[in-house]
């Protein structure tokens, strides 16, 4: 048993996850005082786009021994965050006190069907162990593939490694097309009106969800570092990608109840549409009732 946990677990001594284990722990009690101060619970938001690759820069700084691969696993998955970061700053989730900023509305929906004004200690609850420990255990784990390459220095990077930065960074551009898409729209909407009650034109024409698809996208793809490094199809470090699938499914398909319950012609959308590309299930799986 001892062979098999030493074999798929990391090294219970490793000082960089130890340093990020702490961070980890800071940022999640953190986020949870500040939200249940100024009750805006949108602070794991803030920092999605940042905790990710910093980590991935902690395995860089405690590395001893020249790692490319890390090193180009820190610049890409760098790249990802500062454009994530700028998307997020102009839709307004940055502002001074720090604790202000846009709020994610689908909490407000999900407040009213925990009946957080009678029951504010089941919310509160809820905001601790979801929101704030399981969201950023699963920005944590998105940095795992960074620790198999900092164990594994002396396997040498090869072309797979370059190919999967590019891709990577390929899905960056996408996930921005998409953004950049859906803001001129929302501009668009409410400067002038549109026809439209929702953006189905560009990306967006391909999947429903064009941004969220290139989101988990892309962490799968920096999974593959860690496939390449260790030559196993499946070892621990994957666990990010896939708790980032099952947290965007459930997320998505809330957000689209909301959408649906608003405008009747999105269940048209929902039944023409795929949900996700490449990682969408097949449409009728996604109609609403």
């Amino acid at each position: 048993m001892s062979s098999i946990i030493q074999h798929y677990m990391p090294v219970v001594d490793c000082v960089p996850l130890a340093v990020c284990i702490g961070w980890y722990l800071v940022f999640a009690l953190g986020s949870f005082v500040v939200s249940f101060i100024s009750s805006n619970y949108s602070q794991v938001d803030k920092l999605w786009s940042l905790t990710p690759w910093l980590y991935v820069w902690v395995y860089v700084y405690y590395s001893k021994e020249s790692n490319p691969r890390l090193l180009w696993m820190a610049f890409v998955s760098t790249i990802w965050g500062i454009r994530l970061t700028l998307n997020f700053n102009r839709r307004g989730g940055y502002k001074w006190p720090f604790w202000e900023g846009e709020e994610d509305y689908r909490w407000v929906h999900v407040q009213e069907m925990l009946r957080a004004d009678e029951y504010p200690i089941v919310w509160q609850f809820f905001n601790l162990v979801f929101i704030c420990l399981y969201q950023h255990f699963l920005l944590l784990a998105l940095s795992f593939p960074a620790l198999v390459a900092f164990k594994n220095p002396t396997v040498e990077m090869n072309v797979i490694d370059w190919l999967l930065g590019v891709a990577y960074i390929g899905l960056v551009v996408f996930e921005m097309v998409a953004d950049n898409q859906q803001w001129d729209f929302q501009n668009e909407k409410r400067q002038h009106g549109t026809t439209n009650n929702f953006i189905t034109t560009g990306v967006w024409s391909i999947c429903r969800h064009p941004n969220y698809a290139a989101e988990q996208s892309l962490w799968i793809v920096f999974y593959g570092f860690a496939v390449n490094t260790t030559n196993e199809l499946f070892n621990y470090s994957g666990l990010g990608a896939l708790l980032l699938v099952l947290l965007f499914t459930p997320s998505a398909i809330f957000s689209e109840g909301l959408s649906a319950s608003k405008y009747d012609d999105y269940k048209i959308f929902q039944e023409t549409t795929f949900m996700f590309l490449p990682l969408g299930t097949f449409k009728k799986m996604n109609r609403s009732n």
